[in-house]
C-alpha cells in the first residue's frame, strides 16, 4: 500500500464508516494521489486534488461511496489533515492512468525544487534542529507521517537528546548496566527494563510485575542499555495500539487490535504498570538484545536508531527535513507546528549549539513559498 493510500484510509478511520465499506474501498481503489496546489488569486490558500485510480468496473461503485462519505465529514477531515481549503476528487481509470499523471508532473517538480532549495540553504542548521526536536515534548494541530495521524496536541514521537547526544562527562552513563526480562503475573506478558542491580530492582518493583526472572544481558555502558531499551519499545512485541499504517495489511492491524484489547484487560486485572510490557518470547529476547548491542558498538547513534528504531527515527528525521524545507516550523515555545510560520533559526542555533553558544549564525533569509 502506498503512503498516500495509507493516509486516505487512516482518515476514514476517524469517520463513522462500517468495516465492510472500508474493506470494499481498499480492494477497489488501486492507487491514491494527493496533489496540493495554491490558487492564483490567494497564494496562501491551498487546494487539494485527490486522485483515485481504479479499474473501470469499479468506477460507478466508488463514485457512489465517495458521495456518501462527503456527507460524513470526509472533506473537512482532509482539509484539517492536509491544511488545505478545498478538496476535489478525480476518478481516473487505471487503464488511462499515465495520461492523467503527466498533467501534474510539472507542478509537482516545481514544488519539490522549491523545497529542496530551502533545504540546501538551511542545511547548516540540521544538527541544532535535531537537538531542538529532541527537547520538543508536544506538537500542535496535526502530525502526519505516512498515515501516522494525531488530531490533538500530543507528545512528539522523537528520539531523546540523551540518546542521540549523550553527555560525555556523565560518569553514570559509562557504568555497566543490564537489560533484563521478567515474567509478570499475567500469562504471556513480560516486563523488560534496565538496571545495574536486577535483584534489587525486582524487589522494589513488586511481585505482580516481577514474578519470575527470565533473562538478562550485560551492556558495556548504561547509555548502551538505554538505547537498546528504547529500540525494544518500538518492536511489534511491545504492546501498544499502533495505527493501521504500521502494518502491511488491514487483517494484521485488526489482529493487533484484538491482542491489545486482551492486554489492556490483563494489566487492569493484575494492576500492572503499562510501561515496558511485552509479548516477546525469551528465545527471541536472547537473540535480539545481543544483536542490538553489537549494532550499538559498531554504529554511531544516528545510524543505530535508523536501523533499529526505524519508525521513530523516520518521524523525527521527516520533521527535521520539513522544518529545513520551510514546510513546518518550530514556535517560540519549542513546539512542532504544521503551518507556514517563521522558525527562529538564529535563536535555536544559540540555544542548542554546544560548541559555542555565543557564536553568531547568519540570519535566516526568508523566502516566500
Amino acid at each position: 500500500m502506498s503512503d498516500h493510500k495509507k493516509i486516505f484510509f487512516d482518515i476514514l478511520e476517524e469517520l463513522d464508516v462500517n468495516q465492510s465499506l472500508k474493506s470494499a474501498l481498499l480492494e477497489q481503489i488501486y492507487e491514491i494521489n494527493f496533489d496540493l496546489r495554491k490558487t492564483e488569486t490567494f497564494k496562501e490558500k491551498r487546494y487539494c486534488y485527490v486522485e483515485l485510480i481504479i479499474e473501470k468496473r469499479y468506477k460507478a461503485a466508488v463514485e457512489s461511496e465517495i458521495r456518501k462519505l462527503r456527507k460524513k465529514n470526509l472533506i473537512s477531515n482532509i482539509n484539517k489533515k492536509l491544511f488545505c481549503k478545498t478538496v476535489k476528487f478525480i476518478i481516473t481509470e487505471k487503464e488511462n492512468q499515465e495520461s492523467t499523471l503527466k498533467i501534474n508532473k510539472g507542478i509537482l517538480q516545481e514544488t519539490k525544487n522549491h523545497y529542496e532549495k530551502n533545504f540546501c540553504k538551511n542545511v547548516k542548521y540540521q544538527e541544532v534542529i535535531w537537538r531542538a526536536l529532541c527537547k520538543s515534548q508536544v506538537y500542535k494541530d496535526t502530525y502526519s507521517h505516512q498515515g501516522y495521524y494525531f488530531s490533538e496536541v500530543e507528545s512528539f514521537p522523537h528520539i531523546p537528546s540523551y540518546l542521540l547526544f549523550p553527555d560525555q562527562d556523565d560518569i553514570k552513563l559509562k557504568e555497566l548496566c543490564n537489560v533484563y526480562l521478567y515474567q509478570t503475573r499475567a500469562r504471556d506478558i513480560k516486563k523488560f527494563g534496565i538496571s545495574n542491580d536486577i535483584s534489587c530492582r525486582a524487589k522494589t518493583g513488586g511481585e505482580n510485575t516481577y514474578k519470575k526472572y527470565l533473562s538478562s544481558f550485560l551492556c558495556n555502558t548504561r547509555i548502551e542499555a538505554l538505547s537498546i531499551e528504547f529500540c525494544l519499545m518500538e518492536e511489534k512485541h511491545k504492546l501498544r495500539e499502533f495505527p493501521m499504517s504500521f502494518f502491511k495489511s488491514e487483517q494484521e492491524w485488526i489482529k493487533n487490535k484484538k491482542i491489545f484489547e486482551v492486554y489492556q484487560s490483563k494489566i487492569q486485572k493484575y494492576k500492572l504498570l503499562p510501561l515496558e510490557l511485552t509479548l516477546i518470547p525469551v528465545d527471541i529476547f536472547n537473540e535480539l538484545v545481543p544483536k542490538l548491542a553489537y549494532d550499538y558498538r559498531k554504529l554511531d547513534p544516528f545510524e543505530f536508531f535508523k536501523k533499529n528504531s526505524p519508525k521513530t527515527y523516520s518521524i523525527h528525521k521527516e520533521a527535521v527535513d520539513n522544518i529545513l524545507k520551510q514546510i513546518w516550523s518550530i514556535d517560540s515555545f519549542n513546539r512542532l507546528i504544521h503551518q507556514k510560520n517563521k522558525t527562529d533559526f538564529e535563536s535555536i542555533y544559540k540555544q542548542f549549539n554546544n560548541t559555542d553558544k555565543y557564536e553568531s549564525a547568519d540570519l535566516f533569509d526568508w523566502s516566500e513559498e
